[in-house]
């Protein structure tokens, strides 16, 4: 009885079972949802599990990358099918497909056209309506196409022209007609089976070869080839060359991971570029841009290495930006000497930045160097005497130690030597130079002297500021007018400043914080804003607009202090000469200043009145002394508040209301009541009462 039970019990177990895996696989078997497909066709995903052409008959099983379903892989034909999809565990499905393609084709299968594409890669496919496509007869492509993929069908190339440089990917050899500017062609050979003969370029006249080896494999396919130009060899992180490279290469790119052999490229004199990458990206190199090596310290021989990065778009001129533009600077091996070729006329943007070398030795030739083009850590480099313009940033940073401006130049931009901290001795800046920018020597801390023999009319914002060392500035440039704002700011000490008479405007800091044995002001200067100078001792005047009174300059148009005493944060004192107000660029100083805890300002006599609308000296006071005979009108806010000295209230104004919006009157002790009958006539008296405060 036990025994049956069990049995029992078993079968029900195993019934159980069946249903369940039947139940799941019901679940399982679901539908397959296809919409219809027009894809074009590109050698590679655009196929399906199972297709049947128009006519109904089976024709190939392979991948479809673009609807995710596992299958055997074959070749694709352009066409128009009815596809049958499966996949395990699914329901059979089926939807329309059509594979299409921007070629045009004769009867016979052959390439006889484009239809227009905006498509920068195109790929020509291996059959058409079931023939094989072996010739290319007539191709024109537009100047968008920068790639273009030929089947491994391909035989012959009647005709076939490029509007700019475009890649050609092989994977046979077929026949070159002759006569074909294949020029701004570059044929990549990296998917061609075996060996390709030796002669093939050159008898097709093929000029231009592209490999992108991952190995040494395909760049033994073309040892030994004459007359043929090879554009690119990609060595990759993984690549290990056993032997040098064929000596007809232009462009070489290695990556830093790149492990590279004793003898590789020894003497390769017509090797153009040899691109080092910072990542393994391609590069993008231009042909008239390359460096030429004599020597390299701790990396490798060779003749001629360019030094890039694959983020650089140098097309926009007023980027003075060098983030994206820099090769990473420990990346960069120290070079021995750095020679420029030879007939250069210009140095681009970004060209030689970081470079780390002992000396640059430029052409003779050159006539421009742009946006950071010579930005390197250099101690030796001559500028030839060809250069006529130095651009923005041209040599910031530089490590040079010495610097000869050449006779012919005519142009240096914005900070073009600014941070040159090693820059010492004497620069000359010559009759031909027109035009000088902002911070050209900013912070060129060890500069001695400088002779301005130049026709510039200006010197810009801070073009000298913080050149520590400076000790003599020679103008004798009878064409300048104007000194701009803090054009040599810094804390030094001039020997001896003459200015030349035609100079007209000094803004204001512009020798700020400089010392001066001398300094004259010319006779025909027509203005010198506020804070020119931080002290005047040594300074004096041809001019009968601007005059100089117990160490302060004040201007006579008006009597208006234009400097002041700035030793003292906390007690400031408009000095007991005769003027009649204070310049803007002094009063902001005083303003701030102002915002230290207690700091003080007293009034000269013989200012009457303050009409100043900005709020001033935070947390001080404004003293107003006994001399004081008549009522300042404030219109200004005092965060300490007012000091009156004198027991005697001065003559009070005959405004309605008198706005002291400071947090406290004080006065002497005893005169509140006195002060009280003073402000009594104001519209706001009982305000101006409630703030009096007797000094104790």
């Amino acid at each position: 009885m036990k025994r049956k039970k069990l049995i029992v019990l078993i079968l029900v177990i195993c019934i159980i079972s069946i249903f369940a895996v039947i139940l799941v696989g019901c679940d399982y078997d679901e539908e397959i949802v296809l919409n219809d497909y027009t894809v074009k066709y590109n050698g590679r995903d655009h196929a399906v599990i199972a297709t049947n052409d128009i006519n109904g008959d089976f024709t190939y099983r392979y991948v479809s990358e673009e609807l995710d379903y596992d299958s055997e892989q074959a070749p694709i034909e352009v066409g128009r099918y009815t596809v049958i999809v499966s996949k395990e565990g699914y329901k059979t499905t089926e939807c329309n497909l059509e594979i299409t393609t921007d070629f045009l084709f004769d009867e016979n299968g052959s390439v006889i056209g484009v239809e227009k594409s905006k498509d920068s890669v195109l790929y020509i496919p291996s059959k058409i309506k079931g023939k094989e496509v072996k010739e290319i007869e007539n191709l024109v492509l537009s100047e968008t196409v920068k790639e273009m993929y030929l089947p491994s069908t391909l035989e012959k190339i009647t005709y076939l022209t490029v509007e700019n440089e475009t890649v050609v990917y092989l994977t046979s050899t077929p026949e070159i007609s002759k006569g074909l500017d294949l020029t701004t062609i570059i044929f990549n050979i990296d998917n061609v089976e075996g060996n390709i003969d030796v002669n093939y370029f050159a008898s097709n006249g093929m000029t231009r070869v592209d490999i992108l080896g991952e190995n040494s494999s395909s760049i033994k396919a073309v040892d030994n080839i004459t007359d043929t130009v090879i554009d690119t060899v990609y060595l990759r992180g993984n690549s290990k060359l056993e032997k040098t490279l064929p000596s007809n290469i232009k462009t070489v790119v290695v990556n830093y991971a790149y492990e590279i052999q004793k003898n590789f490229l020894v003497e390769q004199g017509l090797i153009e570029n040899f691109v080092l990458t910072t990542n393994e990206e391609r590069i993008l190199v231009k042909s008239d841009s390359f460096i030429n090596l004599t020597e390299v310290t701790n990396f490798m021989p060779s003749k001629n290495i360019y030094f890039s990065d694959p983020a650089r778009e140098l097309d926009k001129d007023n980027v003075l930006t060098q983030d994206n533009y820099y090769c990473e600077k420990d990346k960069l091996p120290k070079i021995e000497k750095l020679i420029i070729e030879k007939d250069l006329k210009t140095i681009e943007k970004c060209q030689y930045l970081n470079m780390k070398c002992n000396e640059v030795i430029l052409p003779d030739t050159l006539i421009e160097v742009k946006l950071y083009g010579l930005s390197v850590c250099t101690s030796n480099m001559i500028l030839p005497d060809s250069l006529e313009i130095i651009g923005d940033r041209a040599f910031i940073g530089s490590g040079i130690t010495e610097l000869k401006i050449p006779k012919t130049t005519k142009y240096i931009g914005y900070e073009a030597f600014k941070n040159c901290f090693e820059l010492t001795g004497e620069i000359v800046l010559p009759e031909s130079l027109e035009f000088l920018g902002e911070r050209a020597y900013y912070n060129c801390e060890k500069l001695k002297r400088v002779v301005d023999n130049s026709r510039i009319k200006v010197i810009l914002e801070r073009t000298f500021a913080f050149c520590m060392e400076l000790e003599e500035f020679v103008f004798a440039n009878d064409s300048l007018e104007r000194i701009g704002e803090a054009a040599f700011l810094a804390d030094v000490c001039l020997q001896y400043v003459e200015f030349p008479q035609s100079l007209k405007y000094l803004e204001t800091k512009s020798f700020y914080g400089v010392g001066y044995k001398l300094l004259v002001i010319p006779e025909g200067i027509i203005n010198i804003d506020g804070r020119a100078f931080l002290s005047m001792e040594g300074v004096k005047s041809k001019s009968s607009k601007y005059i100089i009174e117990k160490g302060y300059l004040i201007r006579t148009e008006d009597k208006f202090l234009m400097s002041f005493d700035e030793t003292s944060t906390t007690k400031k004192v408009i000095p007991e000469i005769d003027i009649s107000g204070i310049c803007d660029e002094v009063y902001d100083w005083i303003i701030d200043r102002g915002q230290f805890e207690g700091s003080t300002l007293t009034i000269n006599s013989s200012i009457k009145e303050y009409k100043y609308d900005k709020p001033i000296m935070e947390k001080g006071h404004i003293v107003i002394p006994e001399h004081v005979t008549e009522q300042p009108i404030f219109n200004v806010e005092v965060g300490g508040g007012f000091i009156y000295k004198s027991a005697v209230p001065p003559k009070m104004s005959d405004a309605e209301t008198l706005r002291m919006d400071g947090k406290e009157i004080i006065v002497p002790k005893g005169s509140i009541d006195a002060y009280k009958q003073a402000f009594s006539k104001y519209a706001n008296a009982d305000e101006l009462i409630a703030k009096l405060v007797e000094a104790q």
